[in-house]
C-alpha cells in the first residue's frame, strides 16, 4: 500500500443517497430502518428532500478555511448554563421532522463553505429550505415550551443549546473529513448515512464515527443512540470500524476541533487496512 506522502488527493466528486443506499442498507437492520423510515407518511417531505441531495460542496474544502470559519463563528452556546437548557423538557425531547445533520448538510451545500453560526442561523431564517427545515419548527418549539409554562427567555436557550451542539459536531465531521481527504483518503459523507445509518462518514469499507464521550447518547456500548456497529452488524464482507473519540470539554466557547494528528493517525491505519 503506498504511503500517505505518495496518494493522490481524492477528486472532487460527489455522492448520492442511492450510493448511500447501495453502500448501507446490506444487512437486514439497515434495510428496515430504511424502510421504515421511506414509509412514514408524517416525513415523506423529508424523504424527498434526502434522496434528491447530493454531497458535493463538502469535498471542496479544505482545513484552514474551516478553522477560518471557527474562528469567525459566534459562540453558538453563548453564555446558556446548560442547566437551563436542560430544564426545558419539551425542548429536550424535540426531535423535528429533519435531523439537524440534514439542515447543516443543506447549508453547507447551499453556501459553498462551513457557514459561521449567525450564518447558518441567518440560513434558517431567510432561506426557504432552511427556514421550512429548522427555522419555523425552532420557533414553534419554543412556543410550545411557552405554552406549557417555561420562560421566554429559557425556552429560546434552549433551543439555541440544542442547535448549537449539533453545530459543533457538524464542523467537527467536516473538519475531519477535510483533513482526511487532503491526506489521500477518498472520505464520503451524507446526511442519510449519517441520520439514518449512524455512519458519520466512511471510506470504501471502513465507517468512521466522531463524537464526544457521552453516556446518555452514545459512548462504546452504552447510550441510546443505535450502534453502527450494530445497524451493519452480518455485512458481506464486514465493515470495518474506526472512531475519533474526543474527551468531554469543560470550557466552552470555541469549537474543539480534532486535533490534525489525530486524525491523520487514523488516515495512516485507514491506508493500512486498505
Amino acid at each position: 500500500m503506498a504511503t500517505l506522502a505518495h496518494q493522490i488527493r481524492p477528486e472532487t466528486t460527489e455522492t448520492t443517497a442511492a450510493e448511500v443506499v447501495a453502500t448501507f442498507a446490506v444487512t437486514p437492520r439497515a434495510r428496515t430502518l430504511l424502510h421504515r423510515w421511506q414509509a412514514d407518511p408524517g416525513r415523506q417531505h423529508v424523504v424527498r428532500a434526502v434522496l434528491a441531495h447530493a454531497t458535493r460542496r463538502l469535498y471542496e474544502l479544505d482545513p484552514p478555511g474551516i478553522e477560518a470559519s471557527c474562528r469567525a463563528s459566534e459562540h453558538p452556546l453563548g453564555d446558556i448554563r446548560k442547566e437551563t437548557a436542560m430544564a426545558v423538557q419539551p425542548v429536550v425531547d424535540w426531535r423535528p421532522d429533519f435531523a439537524f445533520t440534514h439542515v447543516m448538510h443543506f447549508a453547507l451545500e447551499s453556501m459553498g463553505e462551513v457557514p459561521t453560526f449567525q450564518a447558518f442561523a441567518r440560513y434558517c431564517g431567510a432561506d426557504p429550505v432552511g427556514r421550512a427545515a429548522l427555522g419555523d419548527p425552532a420557533r414553534e418549539i419554543a412556543a410550545i415550551a411557552r405554552g406549557k409554562g417555561y420562560g421566554r427567555s429559557e425556552s429560546r436557550q434552549a433551543v439555541r443549546w440544542r442547535i448549537g451542539l449539533a453545530y459543533y459536531s457538524f464542523v467537527r465531521e467536516a473538519y475531519t473529513i477535510a483533513v482526511l481527504r487532503s491526506a489521500g483518503v477518498d472520505v464520503r459523507a451524507h446526511p442519510l448515512a449519517d441520520a439514518l445509518f449512524r455512519v458519520d462518514a466512511w471510506a470504501g469499507g471502513t465507517v468512521l464515527s466522531l463524537y464526544i464521550r457521552n453516556a446518555r447518547f452514545r459512548d462504546r456500548e452504552r447510550g441510546r443512540k443505535p450502534r453502527t456497529e450494530d445497524i451493519l452488524s452480518g455485512a458481506h464482507p464486514p465493515f470495518r470500524h474506526e472512531e475519533i473519540r474526543l474527551e468531554t470539554q469543560h470550557r466552552h466557547g470555541c469549537v474543539h476541533l480534532p486535533a490534525v494528528d489525530q486524525i491523520r493517525a487514523l488516515a495512516l491505519r485507514m491506508a493500512e487496512d486498505g
